[in-house]
């Protein structure tokens, strides 16, 4: 874990960034203390991902790089079950980042698990015309939430 936390100056210094860092920061400090407080283990990040952050992809531009770490917050939140919180990193990785495809697909599943259907399906309807193809699970998932709300 410690491997993954970016360095606080050099590479990340770009404007903004260290916003993002403090936030991801601060709820991995949080995370790991509600972890030990409920005697299970914190969730593990995923290195950051998303297009231009692929092995041999090239350098990620600065944007790229602050919606992979939003993202990461996003899955923190997220598997933390603070929804609201993951609801608002993913639109801040889209606000980066439009084509980030994990932030498309992570803020549409939270829109359904908020119950928030007709917003998912919309996240889907923009995330396509992005050109960003979505996880065949995550619209599995809102077409069954859908179903069962019966509208």
């Amino acid at each position: 874990m410690s491997g993954f936390l970016p360095p606080r100056s050099g590479p990340l210094a770009e404007p903004g960034e260290e916003r993002v860092v403090d936030r991801l920061d601060f709820a991995l400090r949080n995370l790991r203390t509600t972890a030990r407080e409920a005697d299970r283990p914190a969730p593990l990040l995923a290195e950051p991902s998303g297009p231009g952050l692929e092995p041999g992809a090239g350098k990620p531009s600065p944007d790229q790089r602050r919606a992979a770490l939003a993202v990461s917050l996003g899955h923190a939140h997220f598997s933390a079950g603070t929804l609201a919180s993951a609801e608002r990193e993913y639109r801040d990785a889209l606000a980066a980042d439009r084509g980030n495809g994990d932030a498309h697909g992570s803020l549409a599943l939270t829109l359904a698990r908020l119950g928030r259907l007709d917003e998912a399906e919309q996240q889907l309807r923009e995330a396509e015309a992005e050109g960003t193809r979505i996880s065949p699970t995550v619209v599995e998932e809102i077409r069954r939430r859908r179903a069962a709300t019966g509208c």
